[in-house]
């Protein structure tokens, strides 16, 4: 009676070693064919170029920072690469501002980051008030861009509401879409012309969603798998 019960003991431990030795094997197979990808986020302006200036007196580079430093930590919990433009109210250009040497500087960083996918973030504005709306942009010509275009204008429909956001726009004339050598797009999200988009884009829950609809739409884009 007790040889039977060690012997099911004994294959009790050698089925859970296996079982183990099974898990590990997938997990690191796994880790090993999950796709590495970098993604730069671009917040838009910085330093001595405040961008545009909202209703209630924000600026536009304000808001493009808070929002990209969001994108960045949750691009990274998802074990995404993130390279920054900036990281802090500053200009990329040394000495007197240069609008055209702080475009070049963004592109370098992102041609050398060997990016995937890069996401420029701002704001928008207009002459009218009641204009409001987030809006993607991507290359005109560009399939990938617009592919991407419209997977995250998707995801912010999903999120912020489809009242919330535009069509996805295409855009010939954008330096940074027009000169960097991986896919691009350009978020607008939101008007800071517009009262009530202005006082939810100064929030940390808009935000926080905001940056989650863009990481939705870079697992979605890039099909990462969990």
């Amino acid at each position: 009676m007790k040889t039977k019960k060690l012997r099911e003991y004994v294959i009790i431990v050698l089925v859970a070693t296996v079982c183990l030795l099974l898990m590990d094997l997938y997990t690191s197979i796994n880790a090993k064919t999950r796709k590495v990808v970098t993604v730069v986020i671009d917040a838009g302006h910085g330093g001595k170029d405040g961008g545009a200036k909202g209703i209630d007196g924000t600026l536009e580079k304000d808001i493009n920072l808070k929002i990209a430093l969001k994108v960045q930590q949750v691009l990274q919990n998802e074990g995404i690469q993130v390279v920054m433009t900036r990281t802090a109210d500053i200009q990329l250009c040394q000495g007197s501002y240069s609008k055209a040497e702080d475009m070049r500087i963004r592109q370098t960083i992102i041609d050398n980051g060997d990016a995937s996918l890069a996401i420029s973030i701002h704001q928008n504005s207009y002459s009218t008030e009641r204009t409001r709306g987030a809006q993607v942009f991507c290359y005109r010509g560009s399939v990938e861009g617009k592919k991407a275009g419209v997977i995250f204008t998707e995801e912010l429909e999903k999120i912020i509401g489809t009242e919330n956001v535009r069509n996805v726009k295409e855009d010939g004339t954008l330096f940074m879409l027009k000169r960097i050598k991986c896919t691009g797009i350009l978020i607008e999200t939101g008007f800071i012309t517009n009262w009530g988009e202005a006082a939810l884009l100064n929030t940390d829950d808009y935000q926080n969603k905001l940056a989650e609809a863009i990481k939705n739409g870079v697992v979605r884009y890039l099909e990462i798998e969990d």
